[in-house]
């Protein structure tokens, strides 16, 4: 048997007094490394006891078999649904590791693959399940949606009750996984986060190194899953120029330490592993059309040290667990949250002599993931919810810390001090220039960065001529014109004037103040304007009386935070 820490023992509880209130399927949220495959077992464990039939669904072989041996560590027999030579792979090594596989055809806990189990429902074979089920537990739950293969799983089992567990109940494609949206789930439970863990001692600290990016995606498109087409993803990134800094990279920053290296499909990530060992750091290609025995015999010599790096392309996202690990290096870019915190979550494993862990962002994932869901931390989390994409609350106050990228060591960073930048690894104090371009690069990737064109600076001085007309004149334009048009156009075109030269000043105002606090120039300044109220300081100028009163007042709250 197996003591499990506090924060499992706390989930296993919040999802157990969550069916009691009620609630029929809950999604448990727990980070990479805070062993979810046990809190599983523990439930499945709890709910045997009320001799009702568990299922736990996972969608691949491994996840299969980390399920399967979590289960042997609670001594609990359990049939398993998948192809024959992995139910003969799982419970040969259950056998050799427990002295027992604890397999058996007429248990009432049954580890299911989703694939076989979807092929078992067509054939008619799991009708007998519809009822009998009362519990169904789900790994890796951020796939289940209501209408495909995961919901379709758990939706005949209509006496049950179901806990679904993932590190991030997000996806790319934006869909929730409420009940009330595309999902299933009628409860969020929050069992713990990376920060709490890595305070505890049960994750590692950790340095992330960004060094500047060769890679181009500007061709590539984004699929309807809400992430990079593979295979135009994998020509950008399957080029020797990038593949040469990853090796110069890991040699400068971690030489010798034991890395996983996650590329975009199995040709790239042979590519890439054929120019580590050209340099002489012993590298695998791993994937999941590796043959299960020689991918069990390379994770084998990994653990055991004969192996330093394994590069894989999905295979080593989801639920694998390598403790042995200090350095992951990312050479696939990504759109999704989820892959991107289950690739870093590889790297934050706790061993012996580790001091830290170490992530090497090739592709820019770190700095475009903190902006995306505006984190103050690589380790921390949006604002969790079942809702969609779109409909999620912004967890940005304003004050979080702005990452920065050492230009001598390529560490990644949050300043302590934004007056003086100093890096922690190398000491490299920032300079004036570096900063501007810093910010630039900042505000460009925002796509606020100014450059305006000389059509739509006549169109703006065309406007703001007219608001600026003298009262005289525009009287005078206005003299044939009804009396009660003039009167009133006059009034309104004083309304106007007034309007402006207050928001003007205000603006001014804002300008300089924000200027001589972050010793910025012009273009960084008008550009930051664009970005804090959304619109540009000369179209500012061109306001109705009514547009230009509500801008004022946002420049004001906005002086006053």
């Amino acid at each position: 048997m197996i003591q499990l820490r506090e924060h499992q023992t706390s989930t296993v509880n919040q999802a157990i007094n969550a069916h009691m209130n009620g609630l029929k399927n809950v999604c448990v949220v727990l980070p990479t490394g805070a062993g979810k495959t046990f809190v599983i077992a523990e439930l499945t464990r709890i709910a045997r006891q009320n001799f009702g039939v568990s299922i736990v669904f996972a969608h691949r072989d491994v996840l299969l078999g980390q399920i399967s041996d979590a289960l042997c560590v609670m001594q609990l027999h359990h049939s398993i649904y998948a192809a024959k030579k992995t139910v003969s792979d799982i419970t040969t090594e259950n056998q050799q590791n427990h002295g027992d596989s604890y397999f058996s055809e007429t248990a009432n806990i049954i580890v299911a693959s989703v694939d076989t189990f979807i092929a078992r429902m067509k054939k008619g074979q799991t009708e007998h399940l519809a009822k009998s089920v009362t519990n169904w537990f789900m790994d890796e739950t951020h796939h289940v949606l209501a209408e495909n293969k995961w919901g379709r799983c758990v939706s005949q089992f209509i006496n049950a009750k179901g806990v679904g567990v993932t590190a991030t109940p997000i996806r790319s494609d934006g869909k929730g996984l409420g009940r009330d949206f595309d999902g299933v789930f009628d409860e969020l439970i929050v069992g713990s986060n990376m920060g709490e863990l890595i305070q505890r001692g049960y994750l590692s600290t950790y340095k992330i190194y960004v060094p500047p990016t060769r890679l181009d995606v500007s061709n590539v498109k984004v699929t309807s899953s809400g992430d990079y087409n593979q295979k135009q993803l994998a020509k950008e990134s399957d080029n020797s120029d990038i593949t040469g800094d990853a090796v110069e990279h890991y040699l400068r920053i971690c030489p010798g330490q034991q890395a996983i290296t996650f590329c975009v499909n199995i040709e790239h990530s042979q590519h890439v592993a054929d120019e580590f060992n050209r340099h002489g750091v012993n590298s695998v290609a791993l994937s999941s059309k590796t043959p299960a025995a020689e991918r069990a015999r390379c994770i084998k010599d990994f653990k055991a040290g004969r192996i330093t790096n394994l590069v894989n392309c999905d295979l080593f996202g989801e639920g694998f667990d390598v403790p042995a690990v200090v350095a992951c290096i990312m050479l696939r870019k990504t759109k999704s949250y989820s892959l991107f915190k289950q690739q870093f979550g590889r790297a934050l494993r706790v061993i012996d002599g580790k001091p830290h862990g170490i992530l090497i962002d090739h592709v820019n994932n770190v700095p475009d993931m903190m902006a995306e869901y505006k984190l103050g931390h690589p380790h921390e989390d949006p604002v969790w919810t079942l809702e969609r994409k779109s409909r999620r609350a912004s967890s940005d106050d304003g004050s979080r810390p702005e990452g920065v990228v050492c230009v001598e060591c390529s560490a990644y960073f949050i300043p302590t001090n934004k007056s003086t930048v100093v890096c922690p690894e190398c000491q490299h104090v920032e300079t004036n220039e570096e900063r501007l371009n810093r910010e630039k690069d900042f505000q460009a990737k925002a796509g606020t960065l100014i450059e305006l064109d000389t059509g739509f600076i006549d169109q703006v001085l065309a406007e703001r001529a007219k608001v600026d007309t003298p009262m005289h004149v525009f009287a005078q334009r206005m003299q044939n014109a009804p009396s009660i048009v003039r009167h009133s156009s006059i009034n309104n075109h004083a309304k106007r004037q007034h309007a402006q030269a207050q928001l003007r000043r205000e603006i001014q105002e804002w300008c300089v103040t924000t200027a001589n606090k972050k010793q910025w120039d012009v273009t960084l300044t008008q550009s930051e304007f664009k970005r804090v109220f959304g619109v540009n300081i000369f179209t500012a100028q061109t306001l109705s009386e009514r547009e230009s009163i509500q801008l004022t007042e946002r420049i004001k709250n906005h002086a006053e935070m």
